[in-house]
């Protein structure tokens, strides 16, 4: 399979699981640069765009992103935001994953490690999307 139909089906996958008429346009916001060039977009900037967004959500990017002084700094555990080899040293292993992170970027506040609780989820999100 070439690597354009390979593109043409993951877009269309997530377009359609995207709950809104404007699915193409929300898509295409996470493959373009801020200033709607046409270049391509390397799959780090992507999967730093992806794990940014998720972190927007609700309080996360309080729990998150300010507790480890900004968000680009989770780059700093996920070998710079390497997709590939965050899957490879965490894949199905979102516990190993925290500890890795709290290790590396000592966040302060409270880690709370109920499985409903905001750094858990996130670490699960982390793998889903390196995986994705």
């Amino acid at each position: 399979m070439t690597l354009s139909r390979v593109y043409k089906i993951a877009y269309s996958f997530l377009v359609e699981r995207v709950p809104a008429e404007n699915a193409n346009a929300i898509v295409d916001s996470y493959l373009e640069l801020k200033d709607s060039s046409s270049e391509p977009v390397h799959l780090k900037e992507i999967f730093r765009r992806i794990l940014g967004s998720a972190q927007n959500s609700n309080m996360k990017a309080g729990v998150i992103g300010e507790s480890i002084d900004g968000f680009d700094n989770l780059g700093k555990a996920l070998f710079s935001f390497n997709h590939k080899k965050t899957l490879a040293q965490f894949k199905g292993n979102p516990d190993s994953l925290l500890d890795h992170i709290v290790a590396t970027l000592k966040p302060r506040g409270k880690i709370r490690r109920d499985p409903r609780s905001i750094w858990p989820k996130y670490c699960k999100t982390i793998l889903s999307v390196a995986e994705f």
